[in-house]
């Protein structure tokens, strides 16, 4: 590995619809990329595997701790480590930038600006949302949901757009919703000392 090489890391549950987009997108352009799993009932690992990507399955208690579990995990080689979900691509205009900055080595960590698209189609809604960093310095929130990663140093921010796209159908839209409500909920419970 040279200090341009970067690592991608998803975690996933039932993502086999998206992966062959992801993977297709990442191709070539990755140095490493990594996937704990939380025991998806569909071809989720079955894909991962067909494309010689290391998989491990932890059982899933929170995004923060999926998430922190999977930079604990792995072997990771590259100096570079980048979160990615599966149901995002990256244009070509943001893999150039992210290896050009990565190679200056000026910054800590990266800034990405991330466009939302709805069922097929592009919404008016750009985040930026802190998504790379150098190996070892990023910790995860211990959130149910709404995690955010903690980065130590000096952060910058990378031209190009990562694309999101949320759900393809309003039945995936809404068993989606009903699922990051639920657990909002109990986080806001457990944080209220209303738990036994």
């Amino acid at each position: 590995m040279n200090k341009t090489s970067l690592a991608v890391i998803m975690i996933t549950l039932n993502e086999g619809h998206n992966l062959p987009r992801v993977l297709s997108n990442l191709k070539g352009w990755a140095d490493e990329i990594f996937v704990l799993d939380s025991y998806s009932q569909d071809d989720t690992v079955d894909i991962c595997l067909e494309n010689n990507i290391e998989v491990i399955q932890k059982k899933f208690k929170g995004f923060g701790d999926q998430w922190n579990s999977a930079l604990r995990s792995f072997n990771i080689k590259s100096d570079w480590v980048m979160k990615l979900d599966p149901d995002e691509v990256l244009s070509e205009e943001l893999k150039k930038n992210i290896i050009e900055q990565i190679s200056q080595s000026q910054f800590d960590g990266f800034y990405l600006k991330r466009r939302l698209w709805f069922m097929g189609k592009p919404l008016p809604v750009n985040q930026r949302i802190l998504r790379i960093w150098k190996k070892g310095l990023c910790t995860f929130s211990d959130s149910l949901v709404n995690e955010y990663p903690s980065v130590k140093g000096l952060l910058g921010d990378c031209k190009g757009e990562l694309k999101h796209f949320d759900s393809p159908n309003l039945d995936h839209w809404i068993n989606k919703q009903n699922k990051y409500t639920t657990a909002e909920a109990r986080s806001s419970y457990l944080n209220l000392g209303l738990a036994d």
